[in-house]
């Protein structure tokens, strides 16, 4: 498979396509990251602060932009989720070594728009990432955080073979995460 970093694929599902996330997709972004009811549901894990809540379409233009300069950097893929044709979310995705059972992954972060943050949805998402992460990201396990709140998430990856993993994530500088759940590839 072509290196990632080089041409990243278009993904397609049967009602989901994935896409390398560009600044069209700003003001359909901004109907989930500008809702601060969705953050808690969000990844921020290890992200120097950043909650990623960008209430206005100038900060969410921002942050697309850090996203497709991290993408030339190598740093991760940042696909945008599209339904009809609009975005209604993203997924991240990087390779991740580390000194903890954790090591190894390809780590998923998946934000969705409170209205698509449903079981369906995440197991389509699960069906189109899982079976490519490990040509994509060189990776033997998949790796994603799921808060105890965000409970169709966690259904869809229970039925995708996921559990609880044994230990937090370690951050880079040290501090433990929370919450995440594994799955050997």
């Amino acid at each position: 498979m072509t290196d990632v970093y080089e041409r990243c694929p278009l993904l397609t599902g049967s009602t989901l396509t994935l896409r390398l996330v560009t600044m069209d997709d700003a003001e359909d972004l901004l109907q989930v990251y500008g809702d601060e009811r969705s953050v808690p549901f969000f990844n921020s894990d290890n992200c120097h602060g950043d909650t990623f809540h960008y209430p206005t379409l100038a900060r969410m233009q921002q942050a697309i932009k850090f996203w497709t300069d991290s993408y030339a950097w190598r740093y991760f893929v940042r696909w945008s989720i599209l339904e009809a044709g609009h975005a209604i979310g993203t997924v991240e995705c990087f390779h991740r070594n580390s000194p903890d059972v954790l090591d190894n992954c390809g780590l998923l972060r998946i934000d969705l728009r409170r209205d698509q943050d449903t079981y369906a949805i995440n197991s389509e998402l699960f069906d189109i990432l899982l079976p490519i992460l490990p040509a994509l990201f060189q990776c033997s396990q998949a790796v994603i955080k799921a808060p105890p709140i965000a409970q169709a998430r966690i259904a869809a990856m229970v039925e995708h073979g996921f559990f609880p993993a044994e230990t937090p994530l370690t951050g880079d500088d040290g501090t433990p995460y929370p919450h995440y759940w594994r799955k050997p590839l």
